[in-house]
């Protein structure tokens, strides 16, 4: 069983549930397939890739600043690395991802330092 976040209220339901049981909202309808977006806010102007964790595939190759766009046939996840790390992309950020949903990859602060992580996000900034 795998979470996924409710199209209405945003909260985890299992992918199996037929309904939200949080909002009601059904979840029979919400298909993982299709085209996913990932605005990639990397370190400086290195290359950047998208991995599928699954397969291994590359989904995307792309610089940092740009936005990535690949398609997918379920639920799948993801990992994003720098060109120094491609030979070993489980060291990338890691989130799980469905088509027609927005994504965004970018440093979080924290008191120990930074890391990168995927976040979905509503709207693209209009930039991009």
């Amino acid at each position: 069983m795998a979470l996924i976040k409710c199209p209405e209220c945003g909260k985890e339901v299992s992918d199996k549930a037929q309904t939200c049981i949080n909002c009601g909202c059904p979840l029979a309808q919400v298909n993982p397939a299709g085209t996913v977006t990932v605005a990639v806010n990397g370190p400086g102007m290195v290359k950047m890739y998208i991995f599928d964790l699954t397969t291994g595939n590359e989904l995307w190759c792309g610089r940092n600043g740009e936005v990535a766009r690949f398609n997918v046939d379920n639920e799948t996840e993801i990992s994003v690395i720098g060109s120094m790390e491609k030979r070993h992309p489980e060291r990338g950020a890691k989130a799980l991802v469905r088509g027609g949903r927005k994504y965004e990859y970018k440093m979080v602060q924290s008191f120990l330092g930074g890391r990168y992580v995927i976040n979905e996000i509503d709207v693209l900034d209009s930039g991009r």
